[in-house]
């Protein structure tokens, strides 16, 4: 029995390995086509940042406030919170880096909506963290895909960007790369506090292809990610289905369904098949 389900946790762990070097790869991707491109014979200049190194020559350096709007948070009244409605309020709880978790979900009356229009979300809206917006993850901001009637509450804030000289879905790349990352990490140096404000975040630095050359990269990684997702997805249902396999055969033996026995090879794993 020990020996079985040992085997079981052997694969599991080979197969939750196998995941992070997935990520690993698709982190890893991100980082090199969002400030190298995807032509590898182009020409390349120095950045003058150390963790980016080169970047393509033709790239220009330009500030997140130039492509974009900020706006902050209303500190709406908790009181006003209701359980069920129509307009749903983002708080901190809510923004997480793969998206939006309603698990904490509030709603404020229906007139707000139209009350407080300046704090509306909406989608294709990036929503940055303010408070302790630094988590072991990465920088706790996310790309907003949702279709609610939504208003954003304080201490978080929405950059918009500028369609006429930024992808949007390339912006959603550039803020999951390490050089992002690490420009964000600078800007909250001295600072003394674990916060950042907007004017903070759109100072940050970044190195934008044209328009037509981020569509190129935006659909490159977007077939490279969605392929190694796949991939992501494929092991964890056999992690799943190991886990399963695992507990029904020790509950098989609690519950006296199967004898287990020295002789007993009925049930050895075939690592290969799984």
């Amino acid at each position: 029995m020990d020996d079985k389900t040992q085997k079981i946790y052997s694969l599991i762990q080979q197969k939750e390995k196998k995941i992070e070097l997935l990520k690993e790869k698709r982190t890893s991707l991100i980082n090199h086509v969002v400030t190298k491109g995807v032509n590898p014979n182009v020409e390349m200049k120095d950045s003058g940042v150390e963790w980016i190194g080169e970047i393509p020559s033709h790239w220009n350096t330009s500030k997140l406030k130039y492509h974009g709007n900020f706006f902050s948070g209303y500190s709406f009244d908790s009181n006003d919170f209701q359980n069920e409605g129509e307009v749903r309020v983002i708080k901190i709880s809510n923004i997480q880096n793969n998206g939006v978790s309603w698990e904490d979900l509030s709603f404020l009356p229906k007139n707000y909506y139209d009350d407080f229009e300046g704090f509306r979300v909406l989608k294709g809206d990036l929503i940055f963290v303010l408070t302790r917006p630094i988590i072991s993850t990465g920088i706790k901001v996310c790309f907003y895909q949702e279709e609610h009637l939504t208003l954003l509450n304080q201490r978080n804030s929405v950059f918009r960007p500028d369609v006429d000289t930024l992808v949007k879905r390339f912006l959603f790349f550039l803020v999951r790369t390490f050089y992002f990352f690490e420009e964000f990490k600078q800007q909250l140096k001295g600072s003394g506090q674990p916060n950042i404000s907007t004017e903070q975040i759109s100072n940050i630095k970044i190195y934008l292809p044209s328009l037509k050359e981020q569509q190129q990269i935006v659909e490159y990684l977007d077939k490279q990610t969605e392929e190694i997702d796949t991939l992501i997805q494929l092991e964890q249902k056999k992690i799943d289905t190991l886990k399963e396999y695992r507990q029904s055969l020790i509950s098989e033996v609690v519950t006296g369904k199967i004898r287990v026995c020295e002789e007993d090879n009925s049930l050895i794993l075939n690592s290969q098949t799984v």
